[in-house]
């Protein structure tokens, strides 16, 4: 009992040691993060893409915050000190369990550097594409895709409309083994994007973004954001499917609409509530009696269900129309589902069964068929 108090005690202690890193706004001396990062040592790189990242972002130790992680821009996006203090500290104020905290900023001369609490999981990247041994289940990649849809949600309620850079290797995941999104892609840098425009398709947005980090979650395939409005509209999705997946039929279908929809021409949606309840019906069917198991998904070009029209935005709907089509939709699936399940489970058992006889003639067994 008494060994039992001193963890929960050392755990509490522990609890506020670590929200109070997060009370106030600290902004850096260089030479400390200097310090901090062995000279920005290319061994503490901790970004996907290294040393050919426009911004870098290093593994640090600190005497008062322990493990951080730096982000060092290699140009100067913010010759204004204010402003770039300004909007890191709009940062640092928000607080979600999906986006990690911002601790404080550096804005030294020329040098500009943002300080977040380290994360030491892998990243949704590494998990997904690097990972030949082990293949994510879809009840988890689903969990994932609702995750990340509801702290982008957070992010947006909060005035923060944009997302830099959205990818698999912006996805981290917590202790506890839930995603949560880098506060770097909040900063919203002085010098803007040069967006990548196809007909009226932005490809930095955060709805087309997210629509790739779907199919990055459906294929387990890493896409270039770039190509994948390519996938989802007018082209059979069926080769780039992960092989090693389990998926039902329905959850597929509807999940690669999702994508495209969110893909589409001057698209702002993000589907939270759709995910949910792909979310909430998965675990109903998990928790039913255990029915055989189903073939990987296969998307089938040319038919009723496998169209991306069918999933189409158009240029003039509201996201709460989006919303009242993807519930309607939705609510026809599930009723298609569960008739399959029910019709599984009225369905006779057993080989030898006796064939319905006609009045006043005797019952035969059924011979098998070879």
């Amino acid at each position: 009992m008494e060994n039992q108090e001193q963890t929960l005690n050392a755990s509490l202690v522990s609890q506020l040691e670590n929200d109070e890193k997060f009370t106030r706004f600290t902004e850096f001396f260089y030479s400390d993060l200097k310090t901090a990062t062995k000279n920005f040592s290319s061994d503490e790189i901790v970004s996907e893409n290294g040393e050919e990242s426009s911004n870098i972002v290093y593994k640090g130790q600190s005497q008062s915050f322990g493990s951080i992680a730096v982000k060092k821009f290699k140009n100067t996006a913010w010759p204004d000190r204010d402003q770039f203090v300004e909007e890191a500290r709009k940062v640092w104020q928000l607080r979600h369990k999906g986006v990690v905290n911002l601790i404080g900023c550096c804005s030294e001369g020329d040098e500009r550097l943002l300080v977040a609490e380290f994360i030491p999981s892998d990243t949704l990247a590494t998990r997904l594409f690097h990972q030949d041994n082990h293949t994510m289940e879809w009840s988890v990649r689903l969990r994932i895709a609702y995750q990340i849809a509801e702290a982008l949600d957070h992010c947006s309620t909060e005035g923060f409309a944009s997302y830099n850079n959205l990818s698999a290797c912006t996805v981290l995941f917590d202790e506890d083994g839930d995603a949560c999104l880098s506060c770097f892609g909040l900063m919203k840098e002085s010098i803007r994007y040069i967006l990548l425009i196809a007909g009226n398709v932005n490809h930095e947005s955060v709805a087309y973004r997210f629509g790739s980090v779907l199919l990055n979650l459906l294929t387990g395939k890493q896409i270039s954001p770039n190509l994948a409005h390519k996938m989802v509209h007018g082209q059979n999705a069926t080769e780039y499917m992960d092989p090693k997946l389990e998926v039902p039929t329905e959850d597929a279908f509807f999940m690669f609409g999702l994508a495209s929809q969110a893909m589409g021409e001057n698209s702002m949606h993000i589907p939270t509530y759709e995910l949910l309840q792909m979310k909430k019906q998965h675990e109903k069917r998990a928790s039913q009696t255990q029915q055989p198991k189903q073939k990987p998904a296969t998307l089938v070009g040319g038919s009723r269900r496998s169209g991306p029209n069918r999933h189409k935005k158009p240029i003039h709907q509201t996201d709460e129309e989006i919303q009242a089509h993807n519930k309607e939709e939705y609510d026809q699936m599930q009723i298609r589902v569960d008739r399959k399940a029910q019709n599984q489970l009225d369905k006779p058992k057993g080989k030898n069964k006796m064939r319905p006889s006609k009045p006043g003639q005797p019952t035969k067994p059924r011979r098998n068929q070879f």
